[in-house]
């Protein structure tokens, strides 16, 4: 029998998901989906390089069968369906992997059973705190306290074979509230080895001083901040992000999930990876770096600069645009949305394909086939937009 490496291929494939999927299990922790839906097409990229060889090795061959079997087409059709489903889906919705959770019953931990336990802490802080907050595998959620005091509510997760072994493992498992150098700290002591393994979560619930500055630092959850005064600088990974109603400057960097913000008073700098990005009501200066999903900006009244690959951007201003606006995007269109009694000069450039505008007087360059342009100024005075894409449309569009 005439044996092909694509049957090695797919035996050592098997064995790697077998592997990772026991690993998971076991309580590493392994995103599969995320991966899955950006690195699908690796598969196809491999066996297209194994069946070169095979070619050939038989070429020569008496053995004249086909190279690629009837089974072995469809299998490959399927591969890139089902490849191209996975990554429609986490382009929709970054918690695809969430499918295969039921409430807190995760179908990929079948070892073991979780239990859920409650922890409070208080401590006092000055109003102008800074604080950091550090939690692995939960959600976070801040909101204003009444006074000059912190208040933790913490729901643990344990994930033991039994209630007696669970309430062991949740009285080593504790958070606390400590005071480094007028830096104040809320951390668990577990989030080293044992917390990466999973068999930790956390979901924690805080109330802090109106003027608190945050330094939030999370993974595998979701984080909310409403109704602060102070500065915030938001990481996370693999969960939505939420901030609204800030007096102050906002920092968010995330992946794998959807960043919303709303009423911020300050600046807002913002990095996304495979995540939509939603600004509305910024009222100070806006940078941005996106991939792998849209940008929306609504209302904002200050500068503007954004850069995104393999999604649209769109930008509605409430009022004429006041300060420059620079857009620049990979693989995605941009929609510009301007009140009729704009003024503004426009400098757009775009490479496979077109600008269209409800402004009339602009300067139309050189079109063709694959590149497009248009300049000139709109009304008196004002601020610069410059828009530049690759393998996309630009409009701009009149606002009644």
């Amino acid at each position: 029998m005439r044996r092909t490496a694509g049957g090695i291929f797919w035996g050592f494939t098997l064995i790697v998901i077998g592997g990772l999927l026991l690993a998971r299990n076991l309580g590493y922790d392994i995103r599969i989906w995320g991966y899955l839906a950006r690195y699908w097409p690796v598969l196809l990229i491999v066996w297209g390089v194994l069946k070169l060889i095979d070619y050939y090795r038989f070429k020569n061959s008496d053995d004249k069968r086909p190279l690629f079997s009837g089974g072995e087409v469809a299998l490959v059709l399927f591969v890139i369906f089902a490849g191209a489903a996975v990554t429609t889906a986490a382009n929709i919705s970054s918690n695809v992997g969430e499918l295969f959770e039921i409430g807190d019953l995760d179908l990929w931990d079948v070892t073991g059973n979780n239990f859920t336990f409650q922890e409070h802490e208080e401590a006092a802080l000055p109003e102008d705190s800074q604080i950091e907050i550090v939690n692995f595998f939960g959600d976070v959620e801040v909101h204003p306290s009444d006074g000059e005091r912190v208040l933790l509510d913490v729901k643990k997760t344990v994930r033991a074979s039994s209630i007696d072994e669970a309430e062991r493992l949740a009285k080593d498992f504790t958070f606390s509230i400590t005071n480094q150098e007028g830096k104040y700290r809320i951390a668990s002591n577990r989030d080293g080895i044992l917390r990466s393994r999973q068999r930790y979560k956390s979901s924690l619930m805080l109330q802090l001083p109106k003027r608190s500055s945050l330094r939030v630092n999370n993974r595998n959850g979701k984080i909310e901040v409403v109704d602060l005064a102070g500065n915030q600088d938001i990481s996370n990974r693999f969960g939505a992000v939420e901030v609204r109603n800030i007096t102050g400057n906002v920092k968010v960097s995330n992946s794998f999930g959807r960043i919303t913000i709303k009423n911020v008073h300050g600046d807002a700098e913002i990095s996304g990876r495979n995540n939509s990005i939603e600004l509305q009501g910024i009222q100070g200066d806006v940078m941005a770096d996106s991939s792998f999903q849209n940008v929306t900006i609504r209302g904002a009244t200050g500068s503007i600069d954004v850069k995104g690959r393999n999604g649209d951007l769109l930008l509605s201003f409430d009022k004429p645009v006041q300060k420059d606006v620079q857009l620049t995007t990979n693989f995605g269109n941009v929609t510009v949305e301007l009140p009729s009694n704009s003024s503004f000069r426009l400098d757009a450039h775009t490479q496979f394909g077109r600008i269209n505008s409800d402004f009339q007087g602009l300067e139309k360059g050189k079109s063709d086939f694959a590149r497009d342009s248009a300049q000139g100024q709109i009304g008196e005075g004002g601020p610069q937009i410059k828009i530049s894409t690759f393998n996309g449309n630009i409009h701009l569009g009149r606002r009644s």
